[in-house]
């Protein structure tokens, strides 16, 4: 018992010493890499300070969440929305949910025939036909204090009342059942996209097949061109792991002999919000954003390594910004 005492007693910090943070494999390789923690990495450029992280919960509407951020900062970058203003990601992902329940789709991330970063293609359409939702003008209905977004017991019950209300056969239920959960979107102001916008704005889409046709080093010139010109990339992995999942609350995806992004479990778009260059002046690393809430990674964020990213990756999408 006294062995056990002292053991305990020595094996604590002393008073006044900062009790060493807990990394997971990840961040130890990093930190080995660039001589700091993974939070310090002097990346050459660095947009979590114009990101507006979210996050989607049970909401099946990454690719709304990583398309809208690009628009969101392409706006404030040109002066036409203010700091404190931010275009509507509920409004977009409500527009697609009240479209599958239409359609009986099983998923609500569900986009027919278009692959995770074309998604982003899907999700510029819907802009353009719908025009620019801010925030302040739609967010989800609250039940019993939280959304369809912020609950996944009251997204369950979404899909059992909308399942109940196509059983019976009734539209006015099945509609009234819509409106509850999703509001009511027909009525929510929209700004219509200035004439030739989307001109301006055109987004190329790149397939891992392109990318490779094209050369990474291409893609890798595109890429930084557009994150040295203030706007993210937005990009598709095919499938991606239990490891990403496991982000949370911990650090960083690696380039390393594990495999995070692979196991089968479905398909997701993030976007690239920063790079850092190796002495040979080449892309080492890419900062990532994630739509799965501050707690994924560091504060919303995550580091991959450029090899990685083009091995996983099915496709881009890239701003026009010339």
């Amino acid at each position: 018992m006294l062995t056990l005492a002292f053991f305990i007693l020595f094996s604590l910090p002393a008073i006044g010493e900062e009790k060493p943070k807990a990394v997971c494999e990840t961040a130890t390789l990093l930190a080995q890499i660039f001589k700091v923690q993974p939070d310090q990495i002097p990346w050459k450029v660095d947009l979590r300070p114009h990101c507006n992280i979210s996050d989607q919960g049970s909401i099946g509407s990454c690719w709304a969440n990583s398309g809208l951020e690009v628009y969101d900062q392409w706006f404030h970058k040109a002066g036409e929305l203010q700091k404190t203003e931010h275009l509507s990601k509920d409004y977009y992902a409500g527009i697609h949910i009240w479209e599958g329940a239409m359609g009986d789709f099983s998923s609500e991330g569900l986009i027919t025939a278009i692959n995770e970063g074309g998604s982003v293609e899907y999700f510029q359409n819907t802009l353009f036909k719908a025009g620019f939702v801010l925030e302040k003008d739609f967010q989800f209905p609250k039940i019993n204090g939280k959304s369809i977004r912020e609950s996944k017991e009251i997204h369950a019950e979404f899909y059992t009342k909308l399942n109940e209300a196509k059983t019976a056969k009734d539209p006015e239920l099945f509609r009234s059942v819509l409106e509850k959960y999703l509001g009511k979107l027909g009525e929510v102001p929209a700004i219509e996209p200035e004439r030739g916008f989307s001109s301006k704005f055109f987004e190329l889409t790149y397939s891992k097949e392109d990318a490779q046709f094209i050369g990474y080093e291409n893609l890798e010139s595109k890429i930084t061109q557009t994150l040295d010109y203030g706007l993210p990339v937005t990009f598709g992995i095919h499938q991606f792991g239990t490891r990403l999942r496991s982000a949370k609350r911990t650090s960083h995806i690696f380039g390393g002999a594990h495999n995070p992004l692979t196991d089968n479990t479905g398909g997701h778009a993030m976007n690239i919000i920063g790079y850092h260059l190796n002495q040979n002046g080449k892309v080492d690393f890419y900062l990532i954003e994630n739509s799965w809430g501050k707690e994924f990674g560091t504060e919303g964020t995550s580091t991959i390594s450029a090899k990685y990213l083009y091995q996983q990756t099915k496709s881009y999408a890239i701003p026009n910004v010339k």
